[in-house]
């Protein structure tokens, strides 16, 4: 008896995980989420290259800090090198009226991104001039070019103009080879899967990295932080000191809540009850981050990518009201 009872548990398990395991990436979508993530993530990265602009020539030009010359010593032989020169747009431009030549061209494919212009081919090139940005600007990257870059990624998968664009509004005026593009589609749920797998997997990194520090072990790493005066953007030095000169109990406190919220972000994040108040507490959680490190883009764009979740949740929502 205690076997045919394990037997049909083992059967209810194998049906009902590859059923789950579908509906979970490819259950088909309407696709106002990936619409409204295409406006974001393109808003953020026109704003990327806009204020790059004011640096354009000192970075990447002849002369610049960045050149093409002090990037191929720094890079010497490399394979990097090699699929460089071949790939991305800013090893075409070694003069400076073609560095404006290659911003422009970059700026007016995420604008089409932005208005949902050809949104698949715009959000391609758009990869693609972020990544000539990051490669070119390697020595200056900061922490939101990877995050951006595989927002980008994944929004290349899904036909992104389906809602909020022109491509809606030419909908009518097209023939019926475009149905299929504005119909519900699983390319929609699976791009939207990979962001939140790839956004989960990110906090999960970024705990067990702090894990390698003893100071975040022993609720040190606040007091340190908050001790460079270089870095905040407030002045936090009251929670690095004690009374005796010791670490405060708020620090330790805090110190230890942000790294099992990171990993609360990874782990807990699949599990519905909690998932709002996850994100709700995304929003103190990159604030106070902000405060701290002075990552205003990173926090930011860390902050936009971490709705995926909420919007899914309120689209999930919706269905079944309906």
């Amino acid at each position: 008896m205690f076997s045919e009872l394990i037997k049909e548990e083992c059967q209810d398990l194998t049906k009902g995980f590859p059923e789950a395991w579908d509906r979970f990436w490819f259950a088909p979508s309407s696709g106002h989420l990936n619409s409204l993530f295409r406006i974001g993530i393109a808003l953020f990265a026109l704003s990327y290259q806009l204020l790059i602009a004011f640096r354009l020539n000192a970075w990447f030009g002849e002369t610049g800090l960045i050149s093409p010359d002090v990037m191929a010593i720094y890079y010497s032989d490399s394979i990097a090198t090699q699929i460089g020169e071949k790939i991305f747009l800013f090893n075409y431009t070694g003069i400076e009226s073609g560095l404006w030549v290659g911003w422009g061209f970059g700026v007016v494919v995420t604008l089409c991104l932005v208005l949902g212009i050809f949104s698949r081919v715009s959000a391609i090139l758009t990869l693609w001039v972020i990544l000539s940005y990051s490669f070119q600007g390697m020595l200056l990257r900061g922490h939101h070019e990877p995050v951006l870059c595989f927002l980008l990624l994944y929004l290349c998968i899904a036909p992104g103009g389906r809602y909020f664009s022109i491509d809606r509004g030419w909908k009518g005026k097209k023939s019926s080879l475009l149905q299929d593009v504005f119909s519900d589609s699983l390319w929609h749920t699976f791009s939207l899967r990979l962001m939140q797998v790839h956004l989960a997997a990110f906090y999960g990194m970024m705990a067990a990295g702090k894990l390698m520090g003893f100071s975040w072990w022993e609720g040190e790493a606040l007091n340190w932080i908050s001790s460079q005066p270089e870095w905040g953007l407030v002045d936090l030095t009251f929670l690095s000191i004690g009374r005796e000169g010791n670490s405060t109990a708020v620090s330790n406190f805090f110190t230890h809540t942000i790294v099992a919220y990171e990993f609360a972000m990874a782990l807990l994040i699949w599990y519905r009850p909690i998932r709002l108040f996850l994100i709700l507490g995304s929003i103190p959680y990159w604030i106070s981050i902000w405060l701290l490190t002075g990552l205003t883009t990173f926090s930011f764009l860390m902050l936009l990518a971490g709705f995926a979740f909420l919007l899914e949740a309120i689209e999930a929502q919706r269905k079944r009201e309906a």
